[in-house]
């Protein structure tokens, strides 16, 4: 047997088994368990991705029983020493030619892109209203964002581009960019719930860790149940986005109000220049049919007491040591 079949049928096939059998038990307790808060349930989809490389790489079994199988199918696959070498310099092919494809997104955002004046002078206002928010209800972001990074003031840019939704870029300095004519269609209070999410995205990538499908994305060459994986961990960062973004602004009503008022805008501008900036975090998040039911419904449901929040929290901590004694044995 070539090395190139051990690969794939002891090497990538089992990853593929092993990540989907991780993926569905942990979503099946994030269900049975009623884990809602998006960044929990963000740390917690990291695991099959993690798990499912490491079998990739040849260093762990599918699952530790029944022994016999998994086992005897681990001792066939390529050595750890053979793979990780060519892993890592595929991931890094990867991630260099993503970096690039980031810095063209970057220039495609921030080109024509000028500073407020006149009208959109109130985007400047909104602006300091969020942060003045942020710093004011401090308690409210740590319940819902634990060890989130101190967030700096963004730079604030607006252009007459046909971009979607307003968007943050953060390769370089961190810049909000909004379509001019969004400014106009959005009221103050929704502007800033426009501008919270926003910052999320950023305090999502301030340091790059599990909370950011970053590297879900970046690893889709190398794994590819990172591919299969992808689309919805976007979706859960989207929704721990307008979590922060909430607690912010306190404003539910109004932040769900902005988002039907920004899906239409965007559905006006059929999504121009949405497939070239795929490297830029958006409103809406990437793709035509950005979950807007569930997010809104996510918003306007009851809100959470401060027990309901607690008990939450030890779920996904015992979610994560069932996790890490099942699949991460042998």
């Amino acid at each position: 047997m070539s090395v190139m079949t051990r690969f794939l049928l002891h090497n990538l096939l089992p990853a593929l088994v092993a990540g989907a059998v991780a993926w569905s038990a942990i979503q099946a307790g994030i269900h049975l368990l009623g884990i809602h808060r998006g960044k929990l349930r963000l740390c917690l989809l990291f695991a099959p991705l993690l798990k499912s490389t490491l079998v990739l790489l040849g260093a762990a079994v599918v699952l530790p029983w029944p022994q016999e199988v998994f086992q005897s199918w681990h001792q066939q696959a390529v050595p750890t020493r053979t793979v990780l070498p060519l892993f890592l310099l595929l991931t890094g092919a990867v991630l260099a030619a993503r970096a690039l494809l980031a810095i063209r997104s970057r220039r495609l955002a921030l080109d024509e892109a000028v500073a407020p004046a006149g009208a959109t002078l109130r985007l400047v206002a909104a602006l300091d209203r969020v942060m003045a928010g942020y710093r004011r209800n401090r308690e409210a972001v740590a319940a819902c964002w634990e060890g989130m990074p101190a967030l700096e003031r963004p730079r604030l840019l607006v252009t007459d581009r046909p971009h979607h939704s307003p968007l943050i870029v953060t390769q370089g300095e961190p810049t909000i960019v909004f379509p001019r004519s969004l400014v106009g269609a959005l009221e103050d209070a929704e502007l800033q719930g426009a501008l919270g999410h926003e910052l999320a995205h950023l305090s999502l990538r301030q340091p790059l860790g599990c909370y950011t499908s970053e590297w879900v994305r970046a690893l889709v060459a190398v794994n590819p149940l990172a591919g299969l994986m992808a689309s919805h961990m976007r979706r859960e960062e989207e929704k721990a986005c307008d979590d922060l973004a909430v607690a912010i602004t306190g404003h539910p009503d109004v932040y769900a109000g902005m988002l039907l008022k920004s899906y239409r805008f965007a559905a006006a501008h059929r999504w121009l220049l949405a497939g070239r900036l795929q490297f830029v975090p958006q409103l809406l998040g990437v793709g035509a049919r950005p979950m807007l039911a569930e997010r809104v419904e996510r918003l306007l449901g009851e809100p959470e007491d401060a027990s309901a929040a607690a008990l939450e929290r030890l779920w996904f901590v015992l979610l994560w040591i069932g996790v890490v004694a099942v699949f991460f044995r042998g």
